[in-house]
């Protein structure tokens, strides 16, 4: 018995070394472009803010199609920054449109942060390191998985760590302007791919929530559990850059009807361009769950921030409430919270 449990003591420390991940490698501590008269952006900012005050403007991004060249035009206008925080990057055409045009930013010398939850990312260990080459480009995987072996191995030996998962989702140029919402960049996110039906929704935003939503991206990003993607030592060829830069000039100079011209013409951004469509004003704040969350026990109170505060809205209705998720799994406490605001009159 004593022989055996010695063997497996042995096999799990084996396993556990085989999942090891450099938390510890070194990095700057960064933090957001604050808005600027200097750019573009920022005098939009401040211009909005002189006409309404501490209020918020938002443009809802209903159709993917607006919220792709939405991206793509701040990505164009961006003089100083732009820091994007995702789920999920494909190797697609909106991933590759995406990726590419802010290769053209930093070539301007625009500075990029990219902070992509690495569930999804080691497949593409190779581009996200290639375009980390470049000089005004940092890209971090938050609570990335070992490279030493599978997925598989990962969530099996390490699972509960693997499970926990940044679905935090911003996109800021500027300092001015933000696109805060549901989408990860993927065509069927974008509605590229005219098979599947995928809907979603996000929100153009304008005012002081955007250095919220900033504050809100450096708290990730400064995270421990953020790794500099030449943590894991992957190869690349510094000459691919110029073929990349090659390819997206073919994309963007595309025919008419071209993802790139359908997403960069559509009809919001010319009502936005035309000033037929303005911001709504609004008062706004932003509410994110800490990054700690991860680190501690599934259910610990202090990192429920975010369900604390919705919940406090939601007992707080008198009317109604809109819920749009993907998700619906309520369990018997959730259909017990929902039956009492229905006796409360209010309609869901």
């Amino acid at each position: 018995m004593h022989r055996r449990s010695l063997s497996g003591l042995v096999v799990l420390l084996v396993l556990t070394g085989c999942v090891s991940v450099p938390f510890d490698y070194p990095k700057t501590p960064g933090t957001a472009t604050a808005s600027s008269g200097d750019t573009e952006m920022g005098r939009f900012a401040a211009e909005w803010a002189l006409e309404h005050g501490e209020d918020s403007g938002f443009l809802a991004l209903g159709s993917g199609n607006d919220a792709l060249g939405a991206r793509l035009k701040l990505i164009e206008g961006a003089e100083v920054s732009i820091d994007a925080q995702y789920f999920l990057i494909k190797p697609d055409q909106a991933g590759g449109l995406f990726i590419g045009k802010l290769l053209r930013a930093a070539d301007r010398g625009v500075r990029v942060r990219l902070l992509v939850d690495d569930i999804f990312t080691p497949g593409l260990d190779s581009q996200l390191t290639l375009f980390n080459s470049h000089p005004n480009v940092e890209v971090r995987l938050f609570n990335p998985l070992s490279r030493q072996s599978s997925k598989a191995w990962n969530m099996l030996v390490d699972f509960k760590r693997a499970n926990r998962r940044m679905h935090n989702k911003s996109f800021t140029v500027d300092g001015g302007v933000t696109i805060i919402g549901g989408r990860n960049i993927a065509d069927e996110y974008f509605e590229i791919k005219p098979d599947v039906e995928f809907d979603d929704f996000e929100l153009l935003a304008v005012g002081p929530v955007v250095a919220e939503v900033a504050d809100a991206f450096d708290l990730f990003w400064n995270n421990e559990l953020a790794v500099p993607i030449e943590a894991f030592d992957v190869d690349y060829d510094a000459a691919e850059l110029d073929r990349w830069r090659s390819d997206m000039d073919q994309v963007v100079s595309g025919t008419i009807d071209s993802v790139y011209a359908g997403a960069i013409n559509s009809r919001l951004l010319q009502d936005i361009s035309e000033e037929v469509l303005r911001p709504m004003p609004a008062p706004a704040y932003v509410v994110t769950d800490s990054p700690e969350k991860l680190k501690g026990a599934v259910g610990e109170e202090e990192h429920m921030l975010l369900i604390q505060e919705l919940g406090r809205h939601f007992n707080n209705a008198e009317r109604e409430i809109i819920i749009v998720t993907p998700y619906f799994i309520p369990r018997r406490s959730g259909v017990e919270v929902i039956n009492g605001w229905l006796e409360r009159g209010i309609r869901v």
